[in-house]
């Protein structure tokens, strides 16, 4: 990019983000005076959108501004996003209606427990579902904050025809089992494994057999679940991010090298390797499966 679409582009932002009168105004610092801090917070996110990121992380962007400055910041945000066909993952507290409309997706959390993500269209048709529907002219995000805030104790819900005040914590446990019961995400697995399978299984040369095919990406499909259970199992016991990630790596390359693939079990030695981690290695099933999808029936003459 030339200098000049660079200066073109830096002004185009300056002008979205509402800098047209302050171009030439200093930023200023501890020592020196200039814009004031909500005006600070626009700059910093201006040189974030600048470069036209695929993915932009954004912790807390509406601090410090008004309602109408936050709608505007964020629908800047949003219309580049989805013009340039980025993602925007943000954190925000207490947004206006306006705000809250403009988010695709919706991940609540309490004390670190996912109590819903999905769509932000059906956040309220769960709630509701659930006991705790939103009243006629409120906001939707306070209500749903209202509603899971833990440092209070009781939280208004209605079941039915009648309405009852029922303890915060009960509410959360509710909302909590109520999207881990949902099994949202295993569609989503099976997509993944048939589209993986599909774009290899052909330049492999394997059977053409629908059958076949169908069993190939049954196995991956198995393999991811069982993948992600032995990761959460990691996550539960090791609270560290990077540390899970390398526990649960090292794991699955302890029982993929005992897993028969590279040697097999009469040359490996028993103890570890054969006993137990021959037999609990989830990739000598996978691999054993793949082996005879293939080659049983298969015969050759000649």
């Amino acid at each position: 990019m030339s200098g000049i679409r660079k200066r073109r582009r830096a002004e185009k932002v300056m002008v979205e983000m509402g800098f047209k009168d302050a171009m030439n105004t200093i930023i200023g610092g501890r020592s020196s005076k200039g814009v004031g801090g909500e005006q600070r917070r626009r700059v910093s996110i201006c040189i974030e959108i600048l470069t036209l990121p695929k993915l932009l992380f954004l912790d807390e962007p509406m601090s410090g501004l008004d309602s109408a400055a936050s709608y505007h910041v964020m629908n800047i945000i949003v219309t580049q996003a989805r013009r340039h066909c980025g993602t925007v993952i943000i954190s925000i507290h207490q947004p206006s209606c306006e705000v809250f409309e403009l988010f695709d997706n919706l991940c609540l959390l309490c004390s670190g427990t996912t109590v819903y993500f999905g769509p932000t269209s059906l956040t309220a048709q769960v709630f509701a579902a659930n006991g705790f529907p939103c009243p006629q002219m409120r906001n939707p995000c306070d209500h749903f904050l209202r509603t899971i805030n833990k440092d209070f104790d009781t939280v208004v819900g209605q079941n039915k025809n009648y309405v009852h005040k029922q303890n915060t914590k009960e509410a959360i446990e509710i909302l909590t089992n109520s999207y881990n019961s949902s099994n949202i995400s295993l569609p989503f697995h099976l997509l993944i494994s048939v589209v993986a399978a599909a774009s290899s299984y052909d330049m492999t040369g394997l059977q053409t057999n629908p059958q076949h095919f169908a069993f190939f990406a049954l196995i991956i499909y198995s393999s991811m679940i069982i993948v992600e259970g032995l990761m959460m199992i990691v996550a539960a016991v090791v609270p560290d991010f990077l540390m899970g990630i390398i526990t649960g790596a090292g794991i699955q390359g302890w029982m993929l090298r005992a897993s028969g693939f590279f040697r097999p079990p009469r040359d490996m030695p028993k103890p570890l390797w054969v006993y137990p981690a021959y037999y609990i290695a989830f990739q000598r099933y996978a691999t054993q499966g793949l082996y005879k999808n293939e080659f049983i029936g298969l015969f050759k003459v000649g």
